[in-house]
Protein backbone atom coordinates (compact mmCIF):
# COMPACT_ATOMS: atom_id res chain seq x y z
CA UNK A 1 0.00 0.00 0.00
CA UNK A 2 3.05 2.42 0.93
CA UNK A 3 4.42 1.78 -2.48
CA UNK A 4 1.58 2.56 -4.22
CA UNK A 5 0.79 5.83 -2.83
CA UNK A 6 4.34 6.62 -3.27
CA UNK A 7 4.48 5.57 -6.98
CA UNK A 8 1.12 7.84 -7.49
CA UNK A 9 3.20 10.55 -5.57
CA UNK A 10 5.96 10.43 -7.76
CA UNK A 11 3.79 10.61 -11.22
CA UNK A 12 1.91 13.22 -9.93
CA UNK A 13 5.00 15.49 -9.11
CA UNK A 14 6.44 13.90 -12.63
CA UNK A 15 3.30 15.57 -14.27
CA UNK A 16 3.58 18.89 -12.60
CA UNK A 17 7.31 19.32 -12.97
CA UNK A 18 6.23 18.20 -16.93
CA UNK A 19 2.88 18.85 -18.06
CA UNK A 20 1.33 17.87 -21.26
CA UNK A 21 1.37 20.40 -24.39
CA UNK A 22 -2.04 21.72 -24.99
CA UNK A 23 -3.42 20.19 -27.92
CA UNK A 24 -3.04 22.56 -31.25
CA UNK A 25 -6.16 23.88 -32.58
CA UNK A 26 -8.50 21.94 -35.32
CA UNK A 27 -7.13 22.57 -38.87
CA UNK A 28 -9.97 23.83 -39.76
CA UNK A 29 -12.40 25.34 -37.21
CA UNK A 30 -15.58 24.64 -39.83
CA UNK A 31 -15.04 20.79 -39.25
CA UNK A 32 -15.45 21.65 -35.42
CA UNK A 33 -18.77 23.12 -35.53
CA UNK A 34 -19.79 20.66 -38.39
CA UNK A 35 -19.21 18.38 -35.19
CA UNK A 36 -21.09 20.06 -33.51
CA UNK A 37 -23.84 20.47 -35.17
CA UNK A 38 -23.66 16.59 -36.61
CA UNK A 39 -24.24 15.19 -32.63
CA UNK A 40 -27.07 18.40 -32.54
CA UNK A 41 -28.97 17.12 -35.58
CA UNK A 42 -29.16 13.41 -34.61
CA UNK A 43 -30.45 14.35 -30.57
CA UNK A 44 -32.76 16.21 -32.80
CA UNK A 45 -33.96 13.24 -34.72
CA UNK A 46 -33.77 10.76 -31.97
CA UNK A 47 -35.44 13.53 -29.58
CA UNK A 48 -38.35 13.92 -32.21
CA UNK A 49 -38.43 10.16 -32.93
CA UNK A 50 -39.55 9.75 -29.44
CA UNK A 51 -41.88 12.14 -28.85
CA UNK A 52 -43.37 11.25 -31.80
CA UNK A 53 -43.89 7.89 -30.20
CA UNK A 54 -44.95 8.75 -27.50
CA UNK A 55 -47.47 12.21 -27.95
CA UNK A 56 -48.93 10.58 -31.46
CA UNK A 57 -49.40 7.66 -30.47
CA UNK A 58 -50.18 7.87 -26.85
CA UNK A 59 -49.31 4.47 -25.93
CA UNK A 60 -52.33 2.55 -24.43
CA UNK A 61 -52.14 -1.25 -24.31
CA UNK A 62 -56.61 -1.03 -24.40
CA UNK A 63 -55.80 0.66 -28.03
CA UNK A 64 -53.45 -2.25 -29.03
CA UNK A 65 -54.84 -5.29 -27.47
CA UNK A 66 -58.54 -3.59 -29.41
CA UNK A 67 -56.40 -3.20 -32.85
CA UNK A 68 -55.08 -6.92 -31.99
CA UNK A 69 -58.64 -8.04 -31.84
CA UNK A 70 -59.35 -6.62 -35.19
CA UNK A 71 -56.70 -8.30 -37.13
CA UNK A 72 -57.17 -11.90 -35.23
CA UNK A 73 -61.30 -11.32 -36.84
CA UNK A 74 -58.96 -10.45 -40.24
CA UNK A 75 -57.18 -13.46 -39.87
CA UNK A 76 -60.31 -15.40 -39.64
CA UNK A 77 -61.64 -14.23 -42.58
CA UNK A 78 -58.34 -15.27 -43.82
CA UNK A 79 -57.53 -11.36 -44.55
CA UNK A 80 -53.89 -12.06 -43.63
CA UNK A 81 -52.85 -8.68 -45.12
CA UNK A 82 -55.24 -6.57 -43.35
CA UNK A 83 -54.49 -8.91 -40.18
CA UNK A 84 -50.72 -8.04 -40.16
CA UNK A 85 -51.13 -4.29 -40.68
CA UNK A 86 -53.47 -4.51 -37.57
CA UNK A 87 -50.46 -6.67 -35.54
CA UNK A 88 -48.17 -4.03 -36.57
CA UNK A 89 -50.33 -1.29 -35.57
CA UNK A 90 -50.80 -3.03 -32.11
CA UNK A 91 -46.80 -2.78 -31.67
CA UNK A 92 -46.97 0.84 -32.19
CA UNK A 93 -49.59 1.71 -29.82
CA UNK A 94 -48.14 -0.67 -27.22
CA UNK A 95 -46.07 0.32 -24.24
CA UNK A 96 -42.21 -1.10 -24.40
CA UNK A 97 -42.63 -2.32 -21.18
CA UNK A 98 -45.28 -4.80 -22.25
CA UNK A 99 -42.92 -7.93 -23.35
CA UNK A 100 -45.29 -10.66 -23.61
CA UNK A 101 -47.97 -8.38 -25.45
CA UNK A 102 -45.54 -7.14 -27.96
CA UNK A 103 -44.06 -11.14 -28.45
CA UNK A 104 -48.16 -12.30 -28.84
CA UNK A 105 -48.47 -9.53 -31.66
CA UNK A 106 -44.91 -10.52 -33.50
CA UNK A 107 -45.85 -14.69 -33.52
CA UNK A 108 -48.94 -13.34 -34.89
CA UNK A 109 -47.15 -11.72 -37.64
CA UNK A 110 -45.46 -14.82 -38.16
CA UNK A 111 -48.15 -16.59 -38.00
CA UNK A 112 -50.25 -14.41 -40.48
CA UNK A 113 -47.05 -14.06 -42.81
CA UNK A 114 -46.91 -18.30 -43.04
CA UNK A 115 -50.75 -18.25 -44.25
CA UNK A 116 -49.73 -16.20 -46.65
CA UNK A 117 -46.84 -18.39 -47.75
CA UNK A 118 -49.16 -21.37 -47.55
CA UNK A 119 -51.93 -19.83 -49.80
CA UNK A 120 -49.25 -18.98 -52.80
CA UNK A 121 -48.31 -22.67 -52.97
Amino acid sequence: KNKRTCSKMVLVSLELQNPLPPLPPPPFPILKLLGLGAVIAISGIGAFYLWKRTQLHGKSLDKALETEHQGDEYFKQKNFDEAIKCYKEAIEWCPVDKHKEHVRFHCSIAESREEITRKQK
